[in-house]
Formats: structure tokens, C-alpha cells, sequence
């Protein structure tokens, strides 16, 4: 996807089609990141989920993070 294509309803569609863009971000994290965390518990630590929560989970992938 192009920068600033954000608002291209084709755009959009083709990003969104399969989860192999977000696969590709997730990978170039994995490989270059200095956060010895990792992307999924790093971003779990910035919210206050406790026991009992529910988290809903729209268009983002696999839901691999929430493993």
C-alpha cells in the first residue's frame, strides 16, 4: 500500500485481502526490532486487561498475539 492510499477504497481492499501484509510486519518486527518484549506482549503491557475482560479482535489477522 502506498502512503497516504489510506482512503483508496482499492487500495484498502487489496491490504486487507489476506493476512500476508500483516504477516510481513510482523516478521520485519520479529527480525529488526531492539524490544527483546516482542510486539505482542509489549502491546498487551500497554493495556489494563484483567480477569474477566473480554477483548474483541476486528481485522486484525490471525489473532496470533492473543495466544
Amino acid at each position: 500500500m502506498k502512503m497516504g492510499s489510506s482512503n483508496d477504497k482499492d487500495a484498502v481492499q487489496e491490504q486487507y485481502a489476506s493476512s500476508k501484509s500483516l504477516d510481513i510486519r510482523l516478521n520485519f518486527h520479529n527480525m529488526y526490532s531492539t524490544n527483546r518484549m516482542g510486539f505482542g506482549p509489549w502491546l498487551v503491557s500497554n493495556y489494563e486487561i484483567t480477569e474477566g475482560m473480554k477483548v474483541l479482535e476486528i481485522g486484525t489477522g490471525t489473532g496470533s498475539m492473543w495466544v
